[in-house]
């Protein structure tokens, strides 16, 4: 693109900024907060008007504009910090709408959130289909803290609980609010992945570094998503684009994000490996995780991961049985004591987690399902924008065209993927039972919404 239609969109970005920075100064924040954004609008304002009058629309115009612009936008990331953490994401993403004057998908309306808990119990925090969704984002921080202390994380690793809380936060924080890839998301699968850990055998075989650094990397798997996929990074060749070759473009972002993160000199955190090997394990076992949750690699990975399932199933027969049992029986199977095993076993357990709203029960799947269609279908209105080639199976149609949509993405790609999983671990087959109740529930739904339309026609 040229430089001068670079400079152009960044003063319209920037523009919108300070809008927002001055909408905020009238909004629900503190007297500190008000008194600090009022210091941000002037600074902000008398600089982007500084910009206006004396720049140029070349490679120069571009690059000021730009960091002006990444300066402002971290000013709008903390102040949606501050909204957010005393809301639901999905509270905080509909104000953020209604400030644009944008609408949402029909869905979104029609289909309602599910229900609190009123009073949580650790029970509830073990269930594969715990409605984070309706949980401020304080409330889900809090929820961490308790599923790390209960695995006795922070007393293993000698960290302080204030500075876990710190992370935590941090992690939260580090999150945007799009429809479906907020903190939420990054808890939903955290939390599930859990479940597993407490309803399947992974919490014997697992070692304490294992489950800490899975934990983390399902809870920081997607940082600064911005509700954008892979192809629409790559069509735009924007700057991640660039840097990771077009390879895992968003996961790796996310990895960096999170080892940034946890590098952060307030934290200290790998202070709590003073073993280099232990250290090394934790970070390879971290970014293997998040990078394993890329959809272009879920063919392969689906592939690789039933050959192993069938080859463990084998196994534990043959050596059942007495018979010799063969090297190359014994090198495909999964073997608990083996490190490179329980590492395939995670990198799969947890992308199941990751496209595994499907498995949990229909009211909190559902939801989710339309949080993820908006997701989408916005992403089509800025590729159109952008003069991209826009992707036309994530464009919103309708109710019958959404559940088709359902059945097809939880029938061929979550089924076959759980159902590996719930032959591994029999804790696992709930979430299989969920799956194929919902099945039947959508192609209900998909027949009602075919009726409705074919009447309106």
């Amino acid at each position: 693109m040229l430089s001068k239609e670079k400079y152009q969109r960044n003063l319209e970005k920037i523009e919108n900024k300070l809008a927002f920075i001055k909408r905020a100064i009238d909004s629900d924040v503190t007297p500190e907060q008000k008194e600090w954004l009022r210091g941000q609008s002037v600074l902000y304002t008398s600089l982007f008007q500084a910009l206006q009058a004396n720049g140029t629309a070349d490679e120069m115009g571009e690059e000021i504009s730009q960091d002006l612009y990444t300066n402002i936008q971290k000013v709008k990331k903390k102040v949606i910090n501050w909204q957010k953490f005393n809301n639901t994401d999905v509270e905080i993403f509909k104000k953020l709408k209604k400030e644009k004057g944008e609408d949402w998908v029909p869905l979104m309306d029609i289909i309602p959130p599910p229900s609190r808990i009123t009073e949580i119990r650790h029970a509830d925090l073990c269930d594969l289909s715990f409605p984070c969704i309706s949980y401020t984002n304080e409330e889900l921080c809090q929820f961490t803290e308790q599923i790390f202390k209960e695995q006795n994380l922070l007393t293993e690793f000698k960290i302080a609980p204030e500075k876990f809380s710190k992370l935590i936060q941090m992690i939260c924080y580090e999150y945007n609010v799009p429809a479906y890839h907020s903190f939420s998301h990054g808890f939903n699968v955290f939390q599930m992945f859990y479940a597993l850990i407490k309803k399947t055998e992974l919490e014997q075989i697992l070692d304490k570094t294992e489950v800490f650094a899975s934990l983390l990397a399902s809870l920081g798997h997607d940082m600064n998503h911005k509700g954008y996929n892979n192809a629409y990074e790559s069509k735009l060749r924007t700057e991640n684009a660039v840097l990771y070759c077009d390879n895992a473009i968003l996961e790796n972002m996310h990895a960096s994000y999170l080892i940034r993160t946890l590098k952060d000199p307030e934290l200290n955190f790998f202070d709590a490996f003073p073993d280099p090997a232990k250290k090394a394990q934790f970070k390879d076992l971290v970014t293997a995780v998040i990078l394993a949750t890329d959809m272009g690699k879920h063919n392969k990975l689906l592939q690789k991961f039933t050959e192993n399932v069938k080859a463990t199933v084998e196994y534990k027969r043959v050596k059942a049985s007495g018979e010799p049992i063969s090297k190359s029986l014994e090198e495909k199977a999964f073997l608990a004591e083996r490190p490179h095993d329980k590492r395939r076993i995670l990198k799969n357990i947890i992308h199941a987690c990751d496209i595994g709203n499907p498995a949990q029960k229909y009211d909190r799947y559902i939801y989710w399902s339309a949080l993820v269609s908006h997701e989408f279908d916005y992403q089509t209105q800025k590729e159109a924008k952008r003069g991209v080639e826009v992707t036309g199976f994530l464009k919103y149609k309708d109710p019958a065209a959404f559940y088709g949509g359902q059945i097809f993405f939880s029938k061929n790609l979550v089924l076959p993927l759980w159902e590996q999983i719930g032959i591994l671990f029999e804790g696992a087959r709930e979430a299989v039972e969920n799956l194929n109740n919902n099945l039947k529930r959508l192609e209900e739904e998909k027949a009602i919404a075919t009726a409705a339309t074919a009447e309106v026609k």
